[in-house]
């Protein structure tokens, strides 16, 4: 069983991304390759792999997720470390492994690991959880572990978004509310000091707050949906 409105909804976005992908990138890939499509080529392909690894998944039964949660979560860590001596550099941070055809980002899978060991952990100590202290900071004690490892890439945002996702499973499953806003002020000021090469502590909520003027994709983007305006202005033509 699956849920079908999500799952039209995973479709709508993976539309709308290609759609915007193609539009974006005629420009450059006609100045780079001579292929104005090059780009919307690339992206249909890991489309179509996304969608055959997706029937993959949903065909997996949830006892396997459950058996192997630790397993892949161990396997994400130390990926995590291997990322830090092979990884390649881009823009002074080493977050992806260079394979060849592909290129892997541990952070990603991180995500994923991480996110099914918590939702295993909280199946099987669920009471502890949320009638235990102790049982609330065992996951911390993970995320702590995580969190070294993906500040010394550096990559704060994947730090926010599994520390903010794992407080609110964590707060779903019943454990107490005053905990979890210790938990999440702690969070807070941890990710202020976390980075202090860093003038803004947290680029993400601002880049929310002030789209215009952070990085020149949110520039851009604005842009074009301004330029397009209501009639809008086919493929390549708001670029």
């Amino acid at each position: 069983m699956y849920d079908r409105t999500l799952l039209w909804l995973t479709f709508g976005l993976a539309a709308i991304g290609f759609i915007m992908v193609t539009s974006a990138s005629m420009p450059i890939g006609q100045r780079l390759t001579n292929d104005p499509f090059f780009f919307a080529k690339r992206d249909g392909v890991y489309l179509i792999l996304a969608f055959i690894l997706a029937i993959i998944t949903l065909r997996l039964p949830m006892e396997f997720w459950q058996r192997y949660s630790a397993t892949m979560l161990l396997g994400s860590t130390i990926l995590l470390m291997i990322v830090l001596v092979v990884g390649s550099s881009v823009k002074g941070a080493s977050r992806w492994i260079d394979l060849g055809l592909l290129r892997i980002q541990p952070a990603e899978l991180t995500k994923l690991s991480l996110f099914c060991y918590i939702a295993n952990y909280l199946v099987r100590k669920g009471d502890e959880v949320r009638n235990n202290l102790r049982g609330f900071l065992k996951p911390m004690g993970v995320i702590l572990v995580l969190a070294v490892l993906l500040l010394a890439q550096p990559d704060l945002g994947t730090v926010v978004v599994l520390f903010v996702t794992t407080l609110a499973m964590l707060f779903l499953a019943g454990s107490e509310i005053v905990a979890v806003h210790c938990h999440y002020r702690y969070g807070h000021f941890s990710g202020c000091v976390a980075d202090p090469r860093r003038t803004v502590p947290y680029p993400p909520c601002y880049r929310i707050l002030e789209p215009v003027g952070r990085s020149l994709w949110q520039r851009l983007s604005v842009n074009a949906i301004a330029d397009g305006v209501w009639s809008r202005a086919n493929f390549g033509g708001k670029v």
